[in-house]
């Protein structure tokens, strides 16, 4: 069948074999990019291959999903088979998964959910594999479906063409292909998506080395064990069905979102707690800039508490920088530095401090019984520290 007969624009050849060419072509009407399919030139409609092409329409007829390619229309005559579908040349998903490991989870869900749609409609691939999926636009789109399958959702193994489906042990050894191996396929699948080697057939379950993977991909947990027990070799030993894998694989991604949302909230409450202490610093320093400008405003100052058996009084704590005579109410207390602390009662106190080459200051303090007030004061000074001719008397230093 000509393609001007189906109004298609023939743009490039895009892949020859398995008894079919596959063109990229524009619909003329819509100006839509898809795939025209037809047999190779001397296979007739009733070859085996043929057959197959058919096959594979009639069951991506019956399916209707975001990850699988449509087709969009079939014809048949007695010499010849053409398809339109979807449009698929995308990425290889192997090559994607690796330049792209943070959507692994991703790829291998719609995958999953794919198959699982599919064995709902009562349609199996029968050949999963790399060749047959491509990224489209960071999605997945898988075509090659084939198998449409009666209530016991089983086909005999020699309705398979060789290939794909031998990789499933219960094929080669000419059992039934099922649901379960479609599973053991995905399993397959992965498998060379994780490692960037497919699968080679042979007995038991196949190794995936975790240190190998690591090099390719950061594993979600639960990830590898849930891909081995899809490559178990008894099928009753697999998932029960793709449904079931993909749900596992959206727990995954649920426990992997909140194990990189936790660290987040931490580093919020870090911030948070950061900028905290920050303005509290910021509030203290301004504090420090209203008490130096306003020395007899009354000042509630940080206190601390003193032992039990002094519970009843109040202590203060002077520091003066470079030193300070210490007056408190009038009276002469001592010279700073010192060490010990400055008892007096309950309640408001007006606290001096002079030096002979700087300005009087002033605190006017609050302080309650069993609490220390400090106060903390830089000296103006505009000469010589200490007065000419005037030694001043050690009395001790502070801790």
């Amino acid at each position: 069948m000509n393609p001007e007969q189906l109004e298609l624009e023939l743009a490039r050849e895009l892949h020859r074999g398995d008894g079919r060419t596959v063109w990229e072509a524009i619909q003329k009407p819509l100006g839509r990019r898809v795939a025209f399919v037809r047999l190779e030139e001397g296979l007739l409609p009733s070859s085996p291959r043929a057959r197959a092409l058919m096959d594979e329409s009639r069951a991506h007829a019956r399916l209707k999903h975001p990850n699988i390619a449509q087709v969009y229309s079939f014809s048949e005559s007695a010499t010849e088979i053409a398809v339109v579908m979807e449009l698929t040349s995308g990425e290889d998903i192997v090559e994607y998964s690796s330049q792209h490991p943070g959507e692994l989870l991703t790829l291998l869900r719609e995958l999953a959910s794919a198959l699982s749609y599919a064995h709902a409609q009562g349609v199996l691939h029968g050949g999963l594999d790399a060749e047959r999926v491509s990224v489209v636009d960071g999605s997945v789109k898988i075509r090659g479906f084939r198998f449409i399958v009666d209530s016991s959702r089983a086909i005999v193994s020699g309705d398979l063409a060789t290939g794909v489906a031998l990789l499933c042990p219960e094929v080669s050894r000419g059992g039934l292909f099922s649901a379960l191996s479609d599973v053991y396929l995905f399993g397959a699948l992965a498998y060379h998506i994780l490692t960037g080697k497919p699968l080679s057939g042979g007995a038991g379950t196949p190794q995936i080395s975790a240190r190998e993977v690591a090099t390719r991909f950061l594993l979600p947990n639960g990830l590898l064990d849930l891909v081995r027990r899809c490559l178990e070799p008894i099928p009753a030993d697999r998932p029960e069905s793709m449904l079931a894998v993909k749900e596992e694989l959206e727990r995954i991604e649920q426990d992997q979102a909140r194990e990189i949302a936790a660290p987040r909230r931490r580093s919020r409450r870090i911030f948070f707690g950061a900028a905290g202490a920050l303005l509290a610093m910021c509030f203290v320093f301004a504090v420090g800039l209203v008490v130096r400008s306003r020395p007899s405003e009354t000042i509630r100052l940080s206190r601390v508490p003193v032992e039990a058996s002094d519970s009843q009084k109040a202590r203060i704590r002077v520091v003066a920088r470079p030193w300070a005579r210490v007056f408190v109410d009038g009276d002469y207390e001592d010279t700073t530095p010192f060490a010990a602390l400055l008892t007096v009662s309950p309640g408001q106190h007006l606290v001096r401090l002079e030096h002979p080459n700087a300005p009087p200051e002033e605190r006017l303090i609050e302080v309650q019984k069993g609490q220390i007030a400090i106060v903390d004061v830089e000296m103006k000074v505009q000469r010589s520290p200490l007065p000419r001719g005037e030694e001043l008397p050690f009395v001790e230093t502070t801790p």
